[in-house]
């Protein structure tokens, strides 16, 4: 079996954060801690936040299978909250990342394109109307700033109460499909 370099990279970026400000991380310290080449990281990855989002994606994308299969929404968000009490140190700081390429901004597209592929593969895409796709935006929207509010908060709120802020939220036109 080959080396995993994506996780490589995404191991060596969390080691990294514990001895400097995720925002003060470069390419070049990624590379020269992994021992990976500038070129290979290249070859998996535009830039550092590019990485970020992967590392994000990968998690949140394997607990989203796992809602697919047993179908809790309560479970599957709460678990989302989890990955980043659990991951504290660094999903603060990824959150705190602005500007072109932010994760914040990542976050809200790989939510609102969960919802949109999810509902079109299990309902069909005539589910979609324009209706459903302003709420699932809205949603999408409100759901992540509920969530950086309490990672900027310091996720001192408890988990099950962050999750249900999140979920009490979900327009009604939303509902049917998750909850």
């Amino acid at each position: 079996m080959g080396l995993d370099i994506q996780a490589i990279l995404a191991d060596t970026l969390f080691e990294l954060c514990d001895e400097k400000a995720l925002s003060k991380i470069t390419v070049s310290d990624i590379v020269q801690k992994s021992g990976v080449s500038r070129q290979t990281f290249y070859n998996h990855f535009t830039d550092k936040y590019a990485l970020i989002d992967w590392i994000y994606r990968k998690k949140a994308d394997k607990i989203l299978d796992a809602y697919n299969e047993n179908g809790d929404w309560f479970d599957c968000i709460q678990n989302i909250v989890d990955l980043f009490l659990d991951n504290k140190k660094y999903y603060t700081q990824a959150c705190e990342l602005s500007g072109q390429n932010a994760f914040t901004d990542f976050f809200y597209q790989h939510t609102r394109d969960y919802y949109i592929n999810s509902i079109a593969k299990r309902f069909g895409r005539g589910e979609l109307t324009d209706e459903l796709l302003s709420a699932i935006q809205f949603n999408s929207f409100g759901a992540v700033n509920i969530h950086l509010l309490w990672v900027r908060d310091g996720m001192t709120v408890a988990p099950k109460i962050a999750t249900k802020r999140i979920l009490n939220n979900m327009p009604e036109i939303m509902r049917k499909y998750f909850m």
